[in-house]
């Protein structure tokens, strides 16, 4: 189950078209745990660095325990991060934030890769 969700993942990095090169791990510590780590470029040479720690819950569901999605330009740059690190207790939706280009901190959820990849698409576009 979770080897299927890192397969969806990985697939929806395949069908973008405006990823030029991936590196993906993928760590499977018991059946029902799992980490992923992705380093992606895009065609402007910006990156995001990707990773997820996820469970398998008895109702076969997965759950995202720990994740880290962080968007940089192609100098290093931070656009933008998405995280759910215990360091900002006064968001509204603690644990889950974002943080943007001037590490504000913004109340957000936890966006799945799609969402991430229509982010990051529509930054791109906006650069040209």
């Amino acid at each position: 189950m979770i080897d299927a969700y890192f397969s969806n993942l990985e697939n929806a990095i395949k069908n973008s078209p405006i990823v030029i090169r991936y590196d993906m791990q993928r760590f499977l510590s018991i059946p029902s745990e799992g980490y992923v780590k992705m380093k992606i470029i895009f065609i402007d040479l910006s990156s995001l660095e990707f990773s997820e720690y996820v469970v398998k819950r008895q109702n076969k569901a997965i759950e995202v325990i720990k994740f880290r999605y962080n968007y940089m330009d192609s100098n290093k740059k931070l656009i933008f991060r998405y995280d759910n690190a215990p360091h900002h207790k006064k968001a509204a939706t603690f644990l889950e934030h974002k943080h943007d280009d001037m590490n504000n901190i913004i109340a957000s959820q936890r966006p799945c890769l799609d969402e991430i990849l229509i982010e990051i698409s529509s930054i791109i576009v906006r650069s040209f």
